[in-house]
């Protein structure tokens, strides 16, 4: 994987456990908070997003998406496209999902929008 991110992505290998729209932050499980502009959550097979704390709150707020539900997805890519400056984090989750390929795909759209 490393060798298809940005250079400048950190590829952070954990769960993310708890989301804090109002703090523009993921808490991933070993209870590190990561800061964000804009948030790109990629979802497992199931549309569970009631599972995460704080992620149906957190779809509702400018700036962060989701591939997988049409009511979200026009969010992701304006949130892409609205982005100016800071971090864009992405997550790719390590169980099977429906389409592994769309949050590789989403990343690189982003990349290629970010240096317009």
């Amino acid at each position: 994987m490393s060798t298809v991110l940005p250079k400048k992505a950190d590829w952070i290998q954990q769960k993310a456990m708890n989301f804090k729209p109002e703090e523009n932050k993921v808490v991933i499980e070993d209870g590190t908070e990561i800061e964000y502009e804009y948030l790109v959550v990629a979802m497992g097979i199931q549309l569970n997003y009631n599972k995460i704390k704080g992620l149906e709150d957190a779809l509702q707020t400018p700036g962060v998406g989701s591939n997988y539900h049409s009511a979200y997805v026009k969010n992701t890519w304006k949130s892409i496209c609205d982005f100016k400056s800071g971090n864009a984090l992405f997550t790719f989750p390590s169980t099977p999902i429906k389409c592994a390929g769309a949050p590789q795909k989403i990343m690189y759209l982003a990349e290629r929008e970010f240096k317009k």
